[in-house]
């Protein structure tokens, strides 16, 4: 992550498109650091009780990547929710962080209700 920073001004900043160099070291450095402390969480310091959630959706992640567009939102809409949630002022500021996680939350236990039942979306 530190190459990357200090390649940052090499080529004008970080950015995906067009991608830099800088870019792929600290994408790659944060990604590198937050495996690390999870391992240190869970294996070391054995927060195992509030991980077994992600770790249930990291055995199963097609169906936590699909989860949102191809099941919570034509679901939402079949019920006629979507007029409620899908409010344009439900997407702004606090309102829609908090959204976001009640939308995160039911998808989350989806997949832990499916990785727990041997159901499986493969690639």
């Amino acid at each position: 992550m530190l190459v990357g920073l200090l390649l940052e001004p090499c080529e004008g900043g970080i950015r995906k498109e067009p991608v830099t160099v800088s870019y792929f070291y600290v994408t790659s450095g944060l990604a590198f650091f937050t495996l690390s402390s999870l391992i240190l969480f869970v294996d070391v310091l054995g927060f195992k009780l509030g991980f077994q959630l992600m770790k249930d959706n990291g055995k199963n992640p097609m169906i936590a990547y699909c989860g949102d567009t191809n099941l919570f939102t034509p679901l939402v809409q079949l019920s006629g929710l979507g007029s409620l949630i899908f409010m344009e002022w439900l997407t702004e500021g606090w309102v829609g962080s908090l959204r976001v996680i009640l939308v995160i939350g039911v998808i989350s236990l989806f997949v832990r209700f499916c990785t727990r039942n041997n159901i499986y979306l493969k690639s």
